[in-house]
């Protein structure tokens, strides 16, 4: 079988929101340009997505000199927002560059559109009903799944989907380093860390809860947390979470919404990282980044959190649903044990396992293999 030189090879990626690397929203969004980024390197990429229907296509949001064209590609409406099995109404040059691809890959959708290419679904969990869609209509050549979790839950939900793989998020280790040496923590506050998007399901009302009950015994504690984005999240969360917090007599501090490079020094600043939701986490880039950076977890089970470190490498799992306070033992032990942890174990593991560059060379692979 003759192969195509990797430099040969068109690749186009299409994601539903705007693609823009200095403001990454959500997950799926960070490992996207994380892959277009190690794809470019190789291959000549064109990146399509979405523009608000109300407006005029505008040009690349990408930075000067980013490695792969970006184009506004088609408006967001009800069908592009709601479906994961999309037809979007592709401008002439977005439906050019789908047509001469020699790989297209999708995030968290699947195209319901004519193209000869072979083509990439990346799913990062089965949690919303646009997920749900995309498994029924099982439109790809290769699904990629970013955890064990996740490949189940497909199993589960669509038990005929074929060429399923597991390709591991990636953490970029030689960005998110703990905290320089000189720089030490407040020896007095304790600062608890919601990092993911403002939202109820990521335990916020528990992460008060375990600032009130560590306040009540006598640990000054103040909750960190982000503002919503435009356009981003629940209506009105925030003025909700403003009100809960004063309620219960709980210092609350919410920062603006940092992009994905200034998350480091967020981390730095937390003595423990919260991810305390419900919701099933297909990877947990939240909590895989703040070990990285020195700074331990505390966790629910859920998803893959259940089984992403191994015991006494940063992160602490907790009974979901439990009273704040019985959390309280296991945050102050995270808080003395858990840096130490982080660094000599869970950065080792993460980079084992976890590393960006496992991710991206694994994708590369792929990508050329299907493209043969």
């Amino acid at each position: 079988m003759n192969r195509r030189r990797p430099e040969d090879l068109k690749v186009c990626v299409l994601q539903v929101p705007p693609f823009d690397p200095a403001r990454m929203l959500g997950g799926a969004e960070v490992v996207a340009v994380h892959l277009v980024r190690a794809l470019a390197s190789s291959a000549d990429v064109t990146v399509l997505h979405g523009f608000p229907a109300d407006a005029r296509p505008a040009g690349s949001a990408a930075e000067p000199g980013f490695p792969a064209r970006v184009i506004a590609a088609f408006p967001l409406d009800e069908h592009v927002r709601e479906h994961g099995h999309i037809s979007p109404r592709l401008t002439g040059p977005a439906l050019r560059s789908l047509q001469e691809a020699d790989v297209i890959v999708t995030v968290e959708r699947t195209l319901d559109l004519p193209a000869d290419a072979p083509r990439i679904a990346c799913l990062g969990g089965v949690g919303y009903p646009h997920t749900l869609d995309v498994l029924r209509h099982r439109a790809w050549d290769r699904l990629v799944v970013p955890s064990p979790f996740v490949a189940r839950q497909v199993r589960e939900h669509a038990p005929q989907a074929a060429n399923v793989s597991v390709v591991a998020n990636g953490i970029d280790l030689t960005h998110f380093t703990p905290r320089p040496a000189g720089q030490a923590r407040d020896p007095v506050e304790v600062r608890l860390l919601v990092a993911g998007r403002p939202g109820w399901d990521k335990g916020f009302r528990q992460a008060l809860g375990l600032a009130r009950a560590m306040e009540a015994g006598g640990t000054p504690t103040t909750l960190m947390c982000f503002a919503q984005p435009d356009g981003f999240g629940a209506a009105g969360f925030t003025a909700q979470l403003r009100r809960e917090a004063e309620a219960h007599a709980v210092r609350l501090r919410i920062m603006p919404w940092q992009p994905h490079h200034r998350m480091p020094a967020v981390y730095h600043r937390a003595d423990l990282t919260l991810c305390l939701g419900d919701a099933a986490e297909g990877f947990g880039l939240v909590a895989a980044e703040s070990v990285a950076c020195g700074t331990p977890v505390a966790a629910t089970p859920s998803g893959f959190l259940a089984d992403m470190l191994p015991p006494g490498h940063g992160l602490y799992l907790v009974p979901p649903g439990a009273d704040p306070a019985e959390l309280v033992p296991t945050a102050r032990e995270a808080m003395r044990h858990g840096p130490d942890q982080c660094r000599h174990r869970g950065r080792p593991y993460i980079g084992s396992h976890y590393g960006l560059p496992r991710m991206t060379t694994a994708f590369r692979h792929l990508v050329e293999e299907l493209a043969a």
